[in-house]
């Protein structure tokens, strides 16, 4: 189906480089760009996204992977410059 999302050639490396160093399954990464699941009443559906909403999904997930390191960095800042047992274990 022309309007189902696909992982082009030319970002399956970049796709798996990424499941890597998130620590998920390869075919758990494609799927969560790729599809998504639907309840109606008692039934899950996987339902293919569009490659926009693809494109959604993996930029939404870029954003909130960079706020919590973002957020990660600052707080490891923060403790470097307040010295040794100021706010650390």
């Amino acid at each position: 189906d022309e309007d189902s999302a696909r992982v082009a050639a030319a970002s399956a490396e970049s796709l798996e480089r990424a499941a890597g160093l998130l620590q998920v399954p390869l075919s758990s990464l494609t799927a969560a760009f790729v599809s998504r699941r639907v309840s109606t009443g008692s039934e899950c559906l996987t339902v293919p996204n569009t490659p926009a909403q693809a494109r959604t999904v993996v930029e939404g997930t870029c954003k909130a992977l960079y706020g919590h390191l973002f957020d990660w960095i600052v707080e490891r800042i923060n403790q470097s410059l307040a010295g040794p047992g100021v706010g650390g274990p």
